[in-house]
């Protein structure tokens, strides 16, 4: 009475060790009935490849899972200390251009105060200085 309950099924057999050249076959067992008699059909598939495509296309949606995660994780970090970096040198750029342009001004502020010590003085040279200082003015 069991037999009649089971209109289908099947059993999967593996020889031994996973390898990879290790052959899969699915025994498909189906029963009929011919000439009043029931009777077995036994059907032997061949289902290695089929295993080896679901195993190797399991693998390879894990790994690919794996690679997002690992560069979603690894590239946020990384941006923002790229990011950071790049804010420190505009920084540094931006303060060596004014500590320049604050030498300058100093460099300028002591020429003019030279050239007020030489009129207070009134000594010789102070035409040269006033010209230097007048050039260095139309450069600013």
């Amino acid at each position: 009475e069991q037999s009649n309950m089971l209109e289908f099924w099947q059993v999967s057999c593996t020889p031994g060790e996973i390898e990879s050249n290790a052959r899969y076959i699915r025994f498909n067992i189906k029963p009929y009935f011919m000439d009043g008699e029931r009777k077995l059909l036994i059907q032997m598939v061949d289902v290695s490849k089929s295993l080896l495509y679901d195993k190797m296309s399991a693998e390879t949606e894990f790994l690919s899972l794996i690679n997002a995660t690992v560069s979603h994780e690894m590239k946020n970090p990384l941006n923002s200390i790229l990011n950071q970096n790049l804010n420190l040198e505009t920084i540094i750029e931006d303060t060596k251009a004014a500590l320049d342009e604050f030498r300058t001004k100093v460099v300028t502020c002591n020429d003019f105060n030279d050239s007020l010590s030489l009129i207070e003085d009134r000594r010789p040279g102070f035409e040269e200085i006033a010209s230097k200082f007048a050039d260095r003015i139309k450069k600013i």
